[in-house]
């Protein structure tokens, strides 16, 4: 079992910061060539090119370091969806660019990293603590959603904005997964395009007018 120090640093310094940002950027390298349970903290410092007691003055072990990896990548993602979709929305109310957008964000986030991805998911369904923080961190991206369907109820035909962005977030990551991870019979734009559609229908107003309902 790997010690855990009392305290971790927070980085004050330009140079800190860069130091943290190699030991994370190591984790990932060998999370994804190795896996979580064969990676251990020794060795991503040594690939960091850092000491182990300098490994643990930033990460208390290399779970810490594993969610401090996921909590950056769904930071970049909330950041981005949260930029994209309102200025979509504030420009046009274009509702099936909004929902092309979150697709291809969720897809960008796997492609950038789907080892790693499968890695937060195998964790996820072993460790307790992990699926605590990923659910939390799920909750973050359903609640940005939320405020965006709020922002902009004229468009939308759903009214209950917490079930539906859970809905939302739920199918894409699941035909992501199925796309990603797994040998579908089913090509990927294929099944990106009928998700979007599915989607779009099941958010977006225009359709009830259209057909006169």
């Amino acid at each position: 079992m790997e010690e855990k120090p009392a305290r971790v640093r927070v980085p004050q310094q330009k140079r800190s910061e860069e130091t943290r940002q190699r030991i994370l950027e190591a984790g990932r390298k060998l999370l994804c060539e190795e896996g979580y349970h064969a990676t251990s903290s020794k060795k991503i410092a040594k690939e960091a090119g850092v000491s182990v007691g300098s490994f643990y003055s930033y990460f208390r072990d290399k779970k810490d370091l594993f969610l401090a990896i996921n909590h950056d990548m769904t930071e970049l993602i909330r950041d981005v969806i949260s930029q994209d979709l309102d200025k979509l929305l504030f420009e046009g109310h274009d509702g099936r660019a909004m929902v092309r957008t979150i697709i291809n964000k969720a897809v960008e986030r796997h492609e950038a990293a789907p080892e790693l991805h499968k890695q937060f998911m195998i964790l996820m369904f072993e460790d307790d603590e992990v699926a605590a923080v990923m659910q939390k961190e799920k909750a973050q991206i359903v609640a940005l959603l939320v405020a965006i369907f709020e922002t902009h109820a004229d468009i939308l035909r759903v009214t209950d904005y917490q079930a539906a962005a859970t809905v939302v977030v739920d199918a894409v990551e699941a035909v992501i997964h199925t796309v990603k991870f797994f040998d579908s019979p089913v090509e990927e734009e294929r099944l990106i395009n009928e998700l979007g559609d599915m989607i779009h229908f099941f958010l977006i107003k225009e359709h009830d007018e259209c057909c006169g309902e």
